[in-house]
């Protein structure tokens, strides 16, 4: 953990590790200005309404519905769109 930036030092060694996808979309630090490979600039979803629902989500399409459909203020579809593209890769 860095704590110079209060944030966790997610690395993807393999494509099996755990991913910090629920992660990013609560916290407010974008992991790539300190050159992570992930762009995540979304931010502002809560701990409890993903809690609450990510047992509903089976597929990457699912999150994608319900956060599209559960945007807070600022984030918009575009800004969804490139944040879950930068995870291909790893899913």
């Amino acid at each position: 953990m860095n704590r110079n930036h209060g944030n966790q030092d997610w690395i993807f060694r393999d494509k099996k590790d755990y991913s910090p996808i629920f992660v990013d979309m609560i916290d407010d630090y974008n992991q790539s200005i300190d050159g992570y490979v992930l762009d995540d600039n979304l931010s502002g979803y809560s701990v409890k309404s993903l809690d609450e629902n990510i047992t509903k989500f089976r597929t990457i399409k699912d999150v994608k519905t319900y956060i599209k459909g559960n945007k807070p203020n600022g984030v918009t579809d575009e800004l969804i769109d490139k944040y879950l593209e930068s995870y291909k890769d790893y899913m």
